[in-house]
Parts: C-alpha cells; structure tokens; sequence
C-alpha cells in the first residue's frame, strides 16, 4: 500500500505497556501486544474484562493512562486526519441515527470520511450482508440485527486498513454471523489488520488463529488460538436462540441439553471443537442461533497455565 512506512507496515497495531484507570478504578493493566498487517487478533474475555476500553484506546478515544498504543505507526490519540480515515471502529452502539434512513446515515458518514462513489460501496455491503431491503427505511424503524448489520457496513464502506470491532455478533443471527466471519477473513488476505473483542470460544473457529486473552482488566494469554484452547474441556454452553426451543427441540438429537427459558438453553460439550457443531445441528432442527455464551464459567479453564 502506498505512502506505509516501515514500522506501520510491519505492525499497523502496537500496544506497549498500556493502561487506563476511571478515577481510582482501574479498567485495564499492563497490556503488551502487536498485530501485523492481514492479521486478526481475537481480543476474548467476559463481561467487563477490559476489551471495549483496550479497543477504544486503540481507536484513539480513550488516552492511556499509562503505556501507549500505536496506529499506523503514529500514536493512536494524536492520528492525523488522513491516517484516522483508514481506521473503523465499531463500538456496543451501532452509532446510527435512528432518524435517519439506511441511505442519509451512510450519506453522512461518506462525507466524514470522504468517500466517493459510497452509493455503489453501500450497495455491495447491503447484499453481502442480506441488508439491501432496508435501504430506504429509517433505522428506528429496523430490528436491533438489522441495525448491526447496517452498522457493519458503515464499519466497512471506508475500506479501511485497520479494523476494531467489539463484539459485532452479539446481535447477529447465525448465517449473518458467519457472512461477517467470511468477509473479515478475506479483507485480513487483503492486507487489513484487525481486532475482533468477543466473549464466545466458537468464534475463534471462524476468524484469525491468534487470541489475547484478557480478563479483570489484565492480559492472561497471548498466542495461537489452538494452542490456548486445547486444555479446555467438559464445558458448559449457554444458548439463546430467535424461536422458541419447543417448536425445535424433538428434532434435536445426541445433545446433552437443559431448558432455562423459553428461548434459552444449557448445553454440555466434551470440547471446544464439538461447539460449532451443536450450533449447526441446532440450527438443522429449526432453531435460530443469535446468541452462544461460552465463556464465563469457563474462564479459568482456559487460562490454564497462565499463571505458570
């Protein structure tokens, strides 16, 4: 790519040392890594462990408290303007106007971005993400799915070179999860660098194959995903499908499984690798998938010998 210098070429993400506190809390400690370009780092952890802080340094939104974090080879804070408009940072909030449509949201942030030609590039990410329906509706108006997945296109319509998303899936029903997983990974052969925070071990199957394991605000591992996740197994699934489990369930079979709710469930596994199976089985029997909790409980199983 034109104009790289060395060290953005080599590292467009460095993370040195990096800490924030709020106050007298502190939110996150001590993080070191570096993610190289056409690479995607898994940042995992549960609720609150520090992924959306660490992401947001890293987007330049948050200033360290300590250490520094680098971007493109400057540092993330102070990135210039047009080094910024190479970045994409999609956050917990869709960060739309609800009353605007799909097209005068896209609209606005091409201008912010300068983005010529963005009608052709909206129209594209409509299709790949199954979206182009919704092109002339008011967000207020759409499903909070459908206004991640309009959300990921505008994450994506500036072509950026460094990509930060923080759980994007969360509201993402199974096939449009998977065409997310499919485009990051052919944007990562492109050259793109990106971090992908999330809380469920079946999304590492997906994307990537190293993960930064944090949890309480402090980095536990760093390294490949099967390594990390080899150790790990008997683990207990939680998931939340569209529908309810009784109109799906007696097609269900060979699954070790609990009703917690109408559209909840507890399922066992013997491993991390049987996890996108139960999903796909479940998803054969009728159920849609938009939720796997798979982390939590598990944590300390997967930090293994990290202490060591």
């Amino acid at each position: 790519m034109e104009g790289i210098t060395r060290e953005e070429g080599r590292h467009p993400i460095v993370a040195e040392g990096v800490g924030k506190a709020f106050g007298s809390a502190l939110a996150l400690a001590d993080v070191s890594f570096s993610a190289g370009r056409g690479e995607i780092v898994n940042v995992l952890g549960p609720n609150g462990a520090g992924k959306s802080t660490l992401l947001k340094m890293i987007a330049g939104l948050y200033k360290p408290t300590s250490g520094r974090t680098m971007v493109l080879g400057e540092d993330a804070y102070t990135l210039d303007t047009v080094k910024r408009e190479r970045v994409s940072f999609l956050g917990e909030n869709y960060a739309l106007y609800d009353d605007l449509t799909c097209f005068e949201n896209m609209k606005f942030f091409a201008r912010l971005y300068r983005i010529r030609n963005f009608e052709a590039e909206l129209g594209k990410l409509l299709r790949a993400f199954g979206a182009s329906e919704y092109r002339d509706r008011k967000l207020g108006e759409l499903s909070r799915g459908t206004k991640q997945k309009i959300a990921l296109c505008r994450a994506f319509m500036n072509r950026p070179s460094v990509i930060l998303l923080d759980e994007p899936s969360a509201f993402l029903d199974q096939r449009s999860s998977e065409r997310l997983h499919g485009m990051l990974n052919r944007l990562a052969r492109g050259g793109a660098t990106i971090l992908y925070a999330t809380q469920r071990l079946e999304e590492l199957f997906r994307i990537g194959n190293v993960a930064l394991l944090i949890d309480k605000g402090r980095m536990l591992r760093y390294g490949e995903i099967g390594e990390m996740l080899g150790s790990i197994s008997e683990l207990e699934i939680e998931i939340t499908t569209a529908n309810r489990i009784d109109e799906w369930k007696k097609r269900l079979v060979g699954v070790r499984m609990t009703k917690v709710s109408d559209r909840i469930l507890k399922a066992e596994v013997s491993s991390v690798e049987e996890i996108p199976e139960l999903i796909t089985k479940i998803s054969e029997a009728g159920g849609r998938v938009i939720n796997v909790n798979s982390l939590g409980q598990n944590i300390s199983k997967l930090m293994g010998n990290a202490d060591g």
